[in-house]
């Protein structure tokens, strides 16, 4: 694959080139393949600066502008495409993981709540936890967590 001296990859190639890391044209970073659409995944360049409440999160990514992105381009990741980023920390620059266990930075919002009859419905969404797929739960809502918007 052709890449610039800074590594940027030109959008006209095909992702089956594409490698985790690759920083596109525009500034976005390819993720891989989300295992939910089936398409390519990109995340922007660095964590949000703020760690924020989950509800707060949603409407951040449906007024943000950015990348070249329209608004309403950007969302929050599903679980499983948040386990693939936090997978491949290595390769995808800006993840703010820390080595510590606790702490709001540890954990990344996703677009997940638990179903309706869930006795917790109402007050949690699905965090995932860097350190392993043994600390993804629901987080409860009124917490802030690191948010890590993608697009497909």
């Amino acid at each position: 694959m052709d890449r610039d001296d800074i590594g940027i990859v030109p959008l006209s190639q095909a992702f089956s080139e594409a490698h985790i890391g690759d920083r596109q044209a525009e500034g976005m970073v390819f993720a891989g393949i989300s295992p939910d659409t089936g398409k390519p995944l990109f995340v922007r360049p660095k964590d949000e600066s703020l760690t924020m409440r989950w509800r707060k999160a949603i409407n951040y990514a449906k007024f943000i502008k950015a990348h070249g992105k329209k608004r309403g381009t950007f969302r929050l990741p599903t679980p499983r495409e948040m386990r693939m980023i936090l997978d491949h920390h290595e390769k995808i620059p800006g993840l703010e993981i820390t080595k510590k266990f606790e702490g709001p930075e540890n954990y990344y919002w996703t677009s997940k709540q638990p179903p309706p009859d869930h006795y917790s419905s109402f007050v949690t969404a699905w965090a995932e936890h860097f350190m392993g797929r043994a600390y993804s739960d629901y987080w409860p809502t009124y917490d802030k967590s690191s948010v890590r918007l993608v697009c497909d």
